[in-house]
């Protein structure tokens, strides 16, 4: 009885495996690809705050004129010569022959400026100091051909003493003769008196005049003024009257440019009425 018991149990056990398909391969467990998950969001990088506009708040005006007028100044230039012809080889060697009387009519704290074709140089308060023609080249040598110096003396400030003798100039060549030539009886000229290299505070632009009248009418300057605080097409001014003037507000360690030009009464530009002058504000 119990043998007739497990045979059926068995049989009971097989018909069921049969009836499940009678196979023992594991169960698909494949499922849906997972979506991984999203990564983590990267810190937020902190905005630089926007720099603030530049202010264009520099001005160039004019600047008030000194009375004092020294009219016992006498400035003169012996060597170079008037129209002199140096060898190039003479250049390094030649020394500048000046002379100044009236400087006791003169401001405390005067001094002398020699100007070689617009290029700066240091104020000479030394009436007796010698000079040679090389230091004011600022290369130490000259080209071939023409050359204008101007001696002339300044206040202080830098304003330069407008009086008939108090501005010597003298034309000479280097080598050759030059085929456009200043014409020195009429021949109108711009000679850059200030600002030098290095100014401190607002600094004095100013000029000598010679042969022209500088008037609504007549001759007048072009001024273009460029560097820090000014907007980039610079400052322009159309100057109609002979005296000095100011840059306003100039920034400190700023480095501007003065550009001037020489006009006609028709608006052209003047041969040698051209001079540009490059200078830096101390901090």
């Amino acid at each position: 009885m119990k043998r007739k018991y497990l045979l059926l149990v068995v049989v009971s056990a097989v018909l069921a495996i049969v009836g499940c398909g009678g196979s023992n391969a594991p169960a698909d467990t494949a499922s849906a690809p997972t979506t991984p998950p999203p990564a983590p969001a990267a810190e937020t990088e902190k905005s630089e705050p926007a720099p603030a506009p530049e202010k264009f708040d520099v001005d160039f005006v004019e600047a008030k004129v000194s009375t004092d007028t020294a009219k016992s100044l006498r400035v003169s230039i012996d060597v170079p010569g008037f129209d002199q012809m140096l060898p190039t080889s003479m250049i390094p060697t030649t020394r500048i022959r000046y002379k100044v009387t009236g400087m006791s009519d003169a401001p405390e704290g005067s001094f002398l400026q020699l100007v070689l074709d617009n290029k700066p140089f240091r104020p000479i308060t030394d009436m007796n100091e010698k000079i040679m023609l090389t230091e004011l080249t600022g290369t130490g040598t000259l080209e071939d051909g023409e050359h204008i110096i101007a001696g002339f003396v300044s206040r202080p400030n830098h304003e330069s003493i407008k009086t008939e003798k108090g501005v010597a100039v003298r034309r000479f060549y280097v080598g050759k003769r030059s085929a456009q030539q200043w014409n020195s009886n009429r021949g109108p000229l711009l000679v850059l008196a200030s600002p030098p290299a290095t100014v401190t505070g607002d600094p004095l632009v100013d000029f000598l005049v010679l042969n022209a009248t500088l008037s609504g009418s007549d001759h007048s300057v072009r001024a273009l003024i460029t560097g820090p605080g000014i907007k980039p097409d610079g400052i322009r001014r159309v100057i109609t009257d002979w005296k000095p003037w100011i840059i306003l507000s100039a920034r400190a360690g700023g480095e501007y440019t003065v550009d001037l030009q020489m006009l006609d009464k028709n608006g052209d530009d003047v041969p040698y009425g051209a001079a540009v002058g490059t200078f830096t504000v101390k901090p």
